[in-house]
């Protein structure tokens, strides 16, 4: 179910799905919105927990303000959607960017959440190969396309999804684009906003945060290939 949250102005979507068990926040990657774990509810998480995943500002049907990215901002808007639910057990899911999101949470505001689940991020991404694989998901940003079919045909072929295609990464990259006028679509993340959100990560101590770190934490890594260069996070 669609809902919404309003921190200081800044107006954030997120969905809910009552199941039983724990509450987990899902946080998206750094360009992606909350339609990206619809996988993960299919098979059934929805039923083994609450589930509540996040358009992060900036990104799906979120406010997009021309400033205002930092981690600490980011995770205010999380603090924010906490508060709903005090009294029960709340672990952050944070995919990549939005993993560095729940470290800087539970670093900052250990009290929130005894356990922390971190899927595919590193604390240092410092090899270039990381950015040049990147740069195909972060092109789409600049980009205006005829049509919503025309979009999702191009995203079907991008290289770092090696072919998979079912109804659930569908329904994430529809959600992806907002109708502009001539029938054209185009993301609704902005490279600037984006831009903002890698500056803000360069400018943490990621080494001292973890280091801080108390929350009982489980890190999950994909481990086949991102296009044809290996994982996306290095091993070590």
């Amino acid at each position: 179910m669609d809902k919404f949250i309003n921190n200081n102005g800044i107006k954030i979507h997120f969905q809910e799905f009552s199941g039983d068990g724990p509450v987990l926040i899902l946080l998206p990657g750094l360009t992606a919105n909350c339609r990206v774990f619809e996988g993960l509810l299919a098979a059934g998480l929805g039923q083994a927990c609450h589930v509540v995943s996040m358009d992060l500002r900036g990104r799906g049907i979120s406010d997009k303000p021309a400033s205002g990215y930092s981690l600490a901002e980011h995770a205010e808007d999380v603090r924010h959607l906490i508060d709903r639910f005090r009294g029960r057990e709340i672990i952050p899911v944070g995919h990549s960017f939005g993993g560095l999101v729940a470290v800087w949470l539970c670093a900052h505001y250990p009290e929130l959440c005894e356990r922390l689940i971190l899927l595919d991020l590193a604390i240092e991404t410092t090899d270039p190969k990381v950015v040049e694989l990147l740069k195909p998901s972060l092109g789409r940003l600049d980009k205006t396309f005829a049509s919503e079919k025309v979009y999702l045909d191009t995203m079907q072929l991008a290289p770092y999804l090696f072919g998979c295609w079912d109804e659930h990464l569908e329904a994430y990259f529809r959600a992806d684009v907002r109708q502009i006028s001539g029938g054209g679509v185009k993301p609704r993340s902005s490279r600037e906003n984006i831009g903002a959100c890698i500056e803000a990560v360069l400018d943490e101590d990621w080494p001292e945060l973890f280091r801080s770190l108390k929350t009982s934490t489980l890190l999950v890594n994909a481990v086949s290939d991102y296009s044809a260069a290996g994982p996306l996070v290095p091993a070590d």
